[in-house]
């Protein structure tokens, strides 16, 4: 679980690196943005854009999830929940971290 707690990683990130050499993409744009998302990339990195189709971002089937695996999940959002760490925290992290103070 420790591993989900975005907001400290990220904060850790930023204490390390530079701002202005962090992207921080979100998996569900680049799955529906997907060519917004990769120009993204190749401009951040100053590289050549190329065609990258979805399919070898995301190759793995979808898979049925088991019973264990459904109640491991809800867990993990309930205890997620609880820490304050959303999408919307790890935003607020990266926007003040990213922000350079006067």
């Amino acid at each position: 679980l420790n591993r989900g707690r975005y907001s400290r990683q990220l904060q850790t990130v930023f204490n390390t690196i530079p701002a202005p050499q962090i992207l921080i993409l979100n998996q569900e744009a680049l799955q529906t943005e997907h060519e917004q998302s990769l120009l993204r990339v190749f401009r951040f990195l100053d590289i050549h854009r190329h065609a990258i189709p979805p399919q070898t971002v995301f190759a793995a089937p979808p898979s049925k999830l088991t019973l264990n695996e459904r109640l491991a999940r809800a867990y993990a959002r309930l205890y997620f929940w609880l820490m304050g760490e959303s999408p919307k925290a790890w935003q607020q992290v990266q926007h003040k971290l990213s922000t350079p103070t006067v």
